[in-house]
């Protein structure tokens, strides 16, 4: 308390000093120029010739209270066509081994989740977002620089146009060579619940994308998508789980996978998958340690071998007339 006096008070302020953190400003012209320059690039900072990679698939279903349905695990080998224009086809899977576990009875199965490394490779399939055709469907905005990995990356923020539906995400870029180095993307659309015929769609998926750079090339690292099935033809809500690693990388001599062993897009990995024997299978070591929640992958090996060595037998097993969801 200041009591009244005749004198005028002096008073002392103690300085203290804030850093605030770094502000970006980009004009939006010059942000769609950056966005342009990225895509126009795709041919040189990715492959420009077949590319085959082996890497280590896992999926996953479950109920709408989170209670595993099934849990695949597969070693596959992916073939890419060059990134330097979008294919009709621009890639094959093929099964190298696999095993299901089936812990609850249905005949509703996934499909499309196989071809994860293919599908939702966003620069090979010339996604809208990253097309300077589609700019006009949406808002991008500038977030700043950020590291990652000890690379500088611009990233920028994509929201849809679109009223009918909800997309938005991040896109990184490597600052110096303008690559794309990964996408993190969410989308929302709730009309697929009301659909009449064909493949049920999602209402919700999340999806990300991670590139690395080997030999001043980048190719696909990681990706990883979470779904989720709200639909008037479903008894309750389903949640499905798909992640993909690659393991290696082979660049000369590439050869399509052979016809008859190619796994059809269309085909539900959990009806041609080989039953779970332990004595045919050896864990993969890529999901140990911390790499596992670096990776974000849904089970760990050690989480994956103690959910498959369960002892569960569901009345029901797949049936062929089931119903498909993607």
């Amino acid at each position: 308390m200041i009591s009244r006096s005749n004198l005028s008070p002096t008073v002392y302020l103690t300085p203290e000093i804030y850093a605030l953190a770094e502000v970006f400003v980009m004009p939006d012209s010059t942000l769609l120029t950056l966005l342009r320059r990225a895509y126009s690039k795709i041919p040189e900072n990715y492959p420009a010739s077949p590319t085959l990679y082996t890497g280590f698939y896992q999926e996953s279903t479950s109920d709408e209270n989170g209670d595993l349905i099934t849990l695949v695990e597969a070693e596959l080998a992916v073939y890419k066509e060059a990134y330097d224009k979008k294919r009709e086809a621009p890639g094959q899977v093929e099964i190298l081994k696999s095993r299901i576990k089936q812990l609850q009875a249905s005949n509703i199965f996934s499909v499309d989740g196989a071809f994860l490394s293919v599908d939702a490779d966003d620069v090979l399939q010339r996604t809208d977002y990253i097309n300077p055709s589609h700019f006009k469907d949406y808002n991008y905005d500038f977030l700043g620089i950020k590291s990652q990995k000890g690379k500088e990356c611009y990233s920028i923020e994509f929201r849809s146009a679109r009223k009918d539906s909800i997309s938005r995400g991040e896109i990184l870029i490597d600052k110096e060579s303008l690559a794309y180095i990964s996408f993190e993307t969410e989308s929302e659309n709730p009309g697929n619940s009301q659909s009449i015929i064909g493949v049920i769609k999602p209402v919700e998926a999340k999806k990300k994308i991670v590139y690395e750079r080997l030999n001043g090339i980048w190719y696909l690292k990681h990706a990883s998508s979470r779904v989720k099935h709200e639909h008037w033809r479903l008894k309750s809500v389903r949640h499905s789980s798909a992640d993909f690693i690659t393991t290696t990388i082979q660049t000369d001599s590439v050869i399509p996978i052979p016809v008859d062993k190619r796994l059809e897009h269309m085909s539900p990995i959990e009806l041609i998958t080989d039953k779970y024997d332990p004595k045919g299978w050896t864990d993969s070591d890529i999901l140990a340690g911390e790499n596992q929640a670096e990776l974000g992958f849904q089970f760990s090996t050690d989480e994956a071998s103690a959910l498959f060595n369960q002892n569960v037998r569901p009345k029901l097993s797949f049936a062929q007339t089931g119903m498909i969801q993607r």
